[in-house]
């Protein structure tokens, strides 16, 4: 037996044709890249699924079960109705689990009674899932297993699937194996038509007792589920045209929606938020955003979009130098004139501000303190009711 080649006994579930457990030669297909699986299609291509979403899920539930050790229970879900292209009773059509190297294509495999290549679902105790039959007439695929388990792979009696098998790659604590793993309907010739799949990463774990865990995402090789990457919150200023655009990682692409009451005047539309928000919204509208890419559950995002009647664009100021002309102008944005500016903190020695202006500028004096201090600035407009005011730190450098 050559390198490629080992073997497991695994036990059917049916009645063997002869003594003992019934030997299933396994021929492991060599890692092969990010290479996506195919199938090989008995029908026209239209009428077949193939790389659909398989979820590894809590046992009894469709909720996704993300990672695990060893012995940890669990069953595969997939999308609502499943079916075969064909069903049992008429067309032949059988569903059988699957486990092979990432960038294996299912065309090269034959499902007869089992996989002619990798390995598949068991429970816990060794018994291999599938053939299993269809649902009459419709294909639907029914009877999922609730009890799978990875374990047996490796301590199932007399097979002989070793740990650096399944760890392939690596050597100790960082030995790994990435698989892809799921549900093939095969026609009445064994070849694979439909499929759904997810990808599951093996790791060393020494505390385990078989000494691996595994994770898993769901979905065709190379998906990856949705992650927010944009900030929780966002300001703008009552009046003035805002805009802000939420994003999120995964593979496929996810899309973003919005629930919760927004502002007068201020929208949710192909993604962006955006709008000039109108009078009296001044004040913070908690909403969430969530992403979906169809690869696990959708992402929840708690965000905050603040209205403010007045805001300080200015956020850093230029260092000065010792005795050097500086010249710099603090902006604001909805606020109503008149404005005026002012300062918690001193200047250094020889700047003013301007306080209708909000202009920092003259001559450093010569003994001006070096260094950085933090000083606020707050700007005020006189709308009514109520005055208007928005502050803000900056750190001002003195240098010689």
């Amino acid at each position: 037996m050559d390198d490629n080649q080992t073997q497991i006994r695994l036990r059917s579930g049916r009645p063997p044709t002869r003594p003992g457990r019934r030997i299933v030669t396994v021929v492991m297909a060599a890692l092969a890249g990010a290479a996506t699986l195919a199938t090989a299609a008995a029908t026209p291509a239209s009428a077949s699924t193939v790389d659909g979403i398989a979820t590894i899920a809590g046992p009894g539930t469709t909720t996704e079960l993300a990672s695990g050790g060893s012995t940890t229970a669990f069953t595969v879900a997939l999308p609502s109705l499943a079916s075969c292209t064909g069903d049992t009773a008429t067309g032949g059509y059988h569903v059988y689990s699957y486990l092979v190297h990432k960038g294996t294509a299912l065309a090269g495999v034959t499902f007869k009674g089992f996989p002619s290549q990798g390995f598949g679902l068991v429970d816990s105790t060794g018994t291999y899932y599938g053939p299993a039959n269809t649902a009459a007439t419709t294909g639907q695929i029914i009877g999922i297993p609730n009890a799978f388990e990875w374990s047996p792979l490796v301590t199932t009696t007399g097979g002989s699937v070793t740990l650096a098998q399944l760890l392939y790659s690596g050597s100790g604590a960082s030995a790994s194996g990435i698989w892809e793993a799921g549900l093939v309907c095969a026609n009445s010739s064994g070849a694979a038509v439909d499929n759904w799949n997810t990808e599951v990463t093996f790791g060393a774990k020494a505390t385990d007792p078989n000494g691996f865990t595994w994770t898993a995402v769901p979905g065709p090789s190379g998906s990856a589920p949705a992650v927010f990457t944009s900030a929780t919150s966002t300001t703008f200023t009552q009046g003035v045209a805002g805009t802000f655009t939420p994003t999120a990682s995964g593979s496929p692409v996810p899309v973003i929606t919005e629930s919760g009451a927004l502002p007068t005047g201020v929208t949710f539309a192909g993604g962006v938020l955006s709008g000039t928000p109108g009078t009296g919204t001044t004040g913070s509208y908690p909403v969430t955003f969530t992403a979906t890419n169809g690869i696990g559950s959708p992402v929840n995002q708690s965000f905050t979009l603040t209205v403010v009647a007045i805001r300080i664009l200015t956020t850093t100021l230029a260092t000065a130098h010792l005795n050097a002309a500086y010249s710099a102008t603090l902006s604001e944005i909805g606020g109503v004139a008149p404005i005026k500016w002012s300062t918690s903190g001193k200047l250094p020695k020889g700047l003013k501000l301007n306080k209708a202006t909000g202009a920092v500028s003259g001559t450093v004096s010569k003994k001006a303190v070096t260094g950085t201090v933090p000083i606020t600035f707050t700007v005020t407009d006189k709308s009514k009711p109520v005055k208007n005011t928005a502050s803000v730190v900056i750190n001002f450098t003195v240098a010689s």
